[in-house]
């Protein structure tokens, strides 16, 4: 009698095991894509522990660090990539267990491979101190998904790639064998290291360095070139004549005396082309250098932002 009661009762668990399941596959997990930006508040308190770092980035990205040199002070390589001022963080607690995470991303990155990148996701351990959960590489790399989800992508050689999901959860990435299609990445709301205008300020002064050489053939257009480049940043930006200088002074403080003054040199040509671009003649000059009024969005005179870098650089000093 007691071993039919058993045969029935394992029978019917296996029926009612069975209505569950379609096909006799478990139905996939899946994953949640919250369509807000926004992440959990984390605990201001454990919050602090993160201050170090954030002051590591401000001070590496304000003074447009290499890769080389982020890499080896234990930040990510590939935040030199992009203007710093794309760069930005967010304390949040992920997974809502009162254990803050400080996530380090792409704010409206221009180059699509970088839109929406998470660098870096952090935790604290058992002791308080900020530990890396993950940080990714060209070729191992993270994407928020909404929620406590992150799109995994990449690949270890041309014919061996990876497109997965994952979940975090206590400090550790969770597989949920899902794809999660980019259009789907989300925009995580971060708060940038460095203010607005002043990243892509840098870039500009590089070229320069790089490619303006007084006396030498076509050095002239070269220099008016970049005037347009300067003065459409400031335009586009919005940047205060404050947070300019300050940017061009950061952007020199690694150069050497010398350095410096050779520096004010190529500038002043920058400069004699942002008067004429701006001056009765400046149509003939965008012309020459291949350009139109229409791909100039700086008005009618040299924007104060412009002036203000031109100062600080040594330019007419």
């Amino acid at each position: 009698m007691k071993k039919t009661i058993l045969t029935a009762a394992l029978t019917l668990a296996l029926v009612l095991s069975a209505c569950g399941q379609r096909g006799g596959d478990p139905e996939p997990e899946q994953t949640p894509v919250p369509p807000e930006t926004t992440v959990p508040a984390a605990d201001t308190d454990l919050s602090d522990a993160y201050e170090g770092l954030i002051g590591q980035y401000t001070q590496a990205l304000t003074e447009h660090w290499t890769g080389g040199d982020l890499a080896e002070a234990g930040l990510n390589h590939m935040t030199a990539d992009i203007p710093a001022d794309a760069v930005g963080y967010a304390i949040t607690d992920l997974d809502e267990n009162g254990v803050p995470e400080w996530i380090v991303g792409t704010r409206n990155a221009g180059d699509a491979f970088y839109q929406k990148l998470i660098f870096d996701v952090y935790t604290l351990s058992e002791s308080g101190e900020p530990m890396l959960v993950f940080g990714s590489t060209e070729r191992n790399r993270l994407y928020w998904a909404g929620g406590d989800c992150f799109a995994h992508v990449g690949s270890s050689g041309a014919n061996d790639s990876f497109d997965t999901t994952d979940r975090y959860e206590d400090g550790v990435l969770k597989d949920l064998n899902r794809v999660t299609d980019p259009g789907d990445y989300r925009q995580m709301e971060l708060t940038a290291f460095v203010p607005a205008g002043t990243g892509s300020l840098g870039p500009i002064l590089d070229e320069v360095r790089e490619r303006v050489y007084p006396g030498t053939a076509g050095c002239s257009l070269t220099a008016a070139q970049l005037a347009v480049e300067l003065m459409n940043w400031a335009a586009d930006t919005g940047v205060t004549e404050e947070t300019a200088r300050q940017a061009a002074v950061d952007w020199l403080m690694p150069l050497g005396n010398d350095e410096a003054v050779e520096f004010a040199g190529q500038m002043e040509l920058v400069d004699t082309a942002c008067r004429e671009l701006t001056g009765e003649h400046g149509e003939d000059l965008l012309s020459s250098i291949g350009l139109t009024a229409a791909d100039c969005r700086w008005g009618d005179t040299v924007p104060a932002a412009v002036n203000a870098v031109l100062s600080a650089v040594g330019v007419g000093a």
